[in-house]
């Protein structure tokens, strides 16, 4: 998985679980808004990504094929009145029906107390 977490920076390697299904944790940042996407291998070459830019939840996932520009999920959690710092689970589950991959994402409650949250040190330009 990469995501706008880290400016698009890393990937994270993740295992699916014995359901076939695929989780992830991560913090929203100062924006309260993330976007990403799913790779095989970590390669854009097989890429897992929703059917239109910037979806939502739920939308139909494509992939694995070549990434297209601007087509990730993106949680805004602004909608949710979610705090920067939000500990988020995404998961990409199999549908037991279509054999179609659902991307979803909700808000994880602390397991004890509020964590130390370190943000992503963005960088900006003014030209």
């Amino acid at each position: 998985i990469a995501g706008s977490w880290d400016a698009w920076t890393g990937r994270t390697e993740i295992e699916p679980d014995p359901s076939g299904a695929w989780h992830f944790f991560t913090r929203l940042g100062e924006t309260r808004m993330e976007q990403f996407r799913f790779m095989l291998e970590e390669n854009d070459n097989f890429a897992f990504y929703p059917a239109v830019p910037r979806a939502a939840a739920h939308v139909r996932t494509e992939g694995p094929c070549k990434w297209k520009e601007g087509h990730n999920w993106l949680i805004d959690g602004r909608d949710d009145q979610w705090k920067e710092g939000q500990l988020i689970q995404i998961s990409m589950t199999p549908d037991k029906q279509s054999a179609a991959r659902v991307v979803s994402w909700e808000a994880v409650p602390e397991e004890s107390g509020q964590q130390e949250f370190q943000p992503y040190q963005h960088t900006y330009q003014v030209m």
